[in-house]
């Protein structure tokens, strides 16, 4: 998701100079600015248990850090404050501002982004692999083929890693996505996975190429459905194999 929606309480919006401070006059002289209307932030203008709507979005760090200066940007609201940002809709912004910003950000959640704020590789993904369900080196004994349930945006020649969990808790193959879109007859879950992918096994690894730990370093930091793999995972793993 890229935007939410929702009423808060005036008192709760603060610019990034008063986010996290106490009042010690318990918000007497918050109010006697709303009164006065000489503080510069707009949501003093109301009492501080009014209902106001406000927005999240997430964009750059850079804009999250510039828009704050503006008045009627805040801290972003139960969200993370490097890349998220709250925007008041009481009409103190301009209308073509926030399209403007809606739209950064729903390109910025199509494209996603790691924990720690890298960018996600747009081609290479990471499935997991329950040790315990699924004998996957059987299957790839069996046939360098196998067909695994599809990511809503796998494309036809994507890079797949499967990550083999405890307790393994490893990376142990890349394959490539050879087709898409295959209807789902498994019997395993269709319901939710109508279309499967076929995955052709391109490279076996040691389990020490690429553990847990390794992943967590290079921004992956678990694996419990099909996901995109930050740029900097996805740039180590095509090195090559001597450099690992």
């Amino acid at each position: 998701w890229y935007s939410a929606v929702m009423a808060i309480s005036a008192g709760q919006l603060q610019t990034k100079e008063t986010a996290g401070k106490k009042q010690p006059d318990g918000g007497k002289a918050a109010a006697d600015d709303r009164k006065s209307g000489t503080a510069p932030n707009p949501a003093d203008r109301y009492d501080a248990k009014a209902s106001v709507e406000i927005m999240n979005l997430k964009l750059a760090p850079e804009n999250v850090e510039r828009l704050q200066k503006v008045p009627g940007y805040y801290p972003a609201y139960h969200m993370n404050k490097k890349h998220w940002i709250t925007v008041l809709l009481d009409g103190t912004l301009p209308d073509e501002d926030i399209l403007a910003l809606i739209a950064e950000s729903h390109t910025l959640a199509c494209r996603g982004m790691a924990k720690n704020g890298a960018g996600l590789d747009d081609h290479t993904w990471v499935i997991p692999s329950a040790y315990d369900q699924f004998d996957v080196a059987a299957a790839f004994r069996q046939s360098p083929d196998l067909e695994w349930q599809q990511a809503a945006r796998m494309r036809k020649g994507d890079t797949v890693y499967i990550y083999i969990g405890v307790p393994v808790k490893a990376i142990r193959y890349r394959c490539t996505v050879k087709e898409t879109d295959i209807p789902n007859h498994s019997g395993y879950r269709e319901d939710k996975y109508p279309f499967v992918v076929l995955l052709h096994l391109e490279e076996s690894y040691p389990d020490e190429v690429m553990p847990l730990a390794k992943m967590r370093q290079l921004g992956l930091y678990g694996v419990r459905g099909a996901r995109r793999v930050p740029e900097q995972l996805a740039a180590y793993m095509r090195q090559p194999a001597e450099s690992k």
